[in-house]
């Protein structure tokens, strides 16, 4: 009876204790997905840290809104997108309405809607923007958050552009041969934006030149605000002597309004004066061989995603000088860019310019409109 007794108590007890016990908890991989990348930011080669903050010294960070995070180096901010750069996935670029967090590891410049530029390391987080610099944490609102940029303001970080080749071959009865060159790179800082641009054709035909004329332009554009912009320097330089146009060179001081501005379509329009001085190839008996004018001058561009794959581009300038150095001077480029591999484009561009007052080279006149439909290839860095 007594070993029974202490048997069936022995059954009690553990009975008890198995019971007393919590039930082990369903794994939270949400949150332990979370302490992951704490971990993995921490662990960043060094860390540098305060009883609010914690932040990377190798890469840089962010956080999508679906809860993904990318390494990288955050390259610039600008009309609501975010370029990054990621060495397994390339160049990104995301938009701003999906980026939840940012943490870099390197100074950045940022631009605000009331013109003030700040430097320092970067944490965003919903909408607060935190700039880390000297021990001091300085907080600003998402909201007036205009554009990001390199703290390092000489890097090459700071470029962008495209370079376009188009090409057509004719073997035969006709032997042809047509290049084109389109050259466009960009430099942004929070506070201006430099633009290089060059354009050139060249047509042979039975080995004779039937088409060769440049044009570069370096614009520099000055942020006011969001929306205004001064170009205090418009300067492009057009060379074509089927034109019979030796050298024109045009220098216009223009302001700039933004109508659009998002992260997927710009308008902007411009206009000003400026000065133009035009070398001819040839002129009449008599004629000045080089004529210089006051112009009036104004443009626009235009471009905006169509889909994810394919850009469209619309530039328009005109140039209103004495009738005797041309009258009106029109110059259009518009073209459809469509992704094909990586940072390879299609590019299919119309460009036509028109002179309403041709200047006569001896007894030919030159024509009015020169137009021309290019296919190349394109590469974007």
């Amino acid at each position: 009876m007594c070993v029974k007794f202490w048997g069936i108590s022995l059954v009690f007890i553990l009975s008890m204790q198995l019971h007393a016990q919590p039930l082990k908890q369903d794994i939270d991989y949400e949150a332990q997905a979370s302490q992951n990348i704490e971990k993995l930011l921490s662990g960043d080669a060094a860390l540098e840290s305060s009883e609010t903050t914690l932040m990377p010294t190798q890469y840089d960070w962010v956080r999508l809104t679906s809860g993904e995070w990318l390494k990288g180096e955050l390259v610039a901010m600008y009309r609501e997108e975010l370029e990054f750069d990621s060495d397994v996935l390339d160049t990104l670029i995301l938009d701003w309405e999906d980026i939840a967090e940012i943490r870099t590891h390197t100074l950045k410049r940022i631009r605000f809607q009331d013109g003030s530029v700040v430097e320092g390391q970067l944490l965003i987080q919903g909408d607060a923007v935190q700039l880390l610099l000297a021990n001091r944490v300085y907080e600003y609102p998402r909201a007036k958050l205009i554009s990001i940029a390199a703290g390092d303001a000489h890097g090459f970080r700071l470029w962008d552009g495209k370079i376009a080749l188009g090409g057509n071959l004719r073997r035969g009865n006709t032997v042809q041969d047509e290049y084109t060159v389109d050259v466009k790179a960009k430099r942004r800082t929070p506070t201006s934006r430099l633009e290089l641009i060059y354009l050139a054709n060249q047509s042979l035909s039975q080995s004779v030149e039937t088409e060769n004329n440049h044009r570069a332009n370096i614009n520099f554009d000055w942020f006011l605000s969001n929306r205004w912009f001064l170009r205090p320097i418009a300067f492009e330089a057009f060379r074509d002597r089927f034109q019979n146009i030796e050298l024109r060179a045009t220098y216009s001081f223009r302001p700039g309004y933004y109508v659009i501005d998002n992260s997927k379509t710009t308008w902007s329009l411009n206009a000003g004066l400026g000065y133009q001085s035009t070398r001819f190839v040839e002129v009449d008996e008599g004629e000045e061989q080089t004529r210089r004018h006051v112009i009036y001058a104004m443009g626009t561009a235009y471009d905006t995603e169509i889909t994810k794959d394919i850009d469209f581009e619309f530039i328009y300038d005109l140039q209103v000088v004495g009738e005797n150095a041309g009258g009106y001077l029109h110059h259009l480029k518009t073209g459809l860019d469509i992704d094909l591999i990586s940072d390879f484009d299609l590019s299919i561009t119309l460009i036509r310019d028109h002179v309403s007052d041709p200047v006569s080279s001896g007894d030919e006149i030159p024509q009015s409109d020169d137009t021309r439909l290019i296919f190349g290839i394109s590469y974007e860095f």
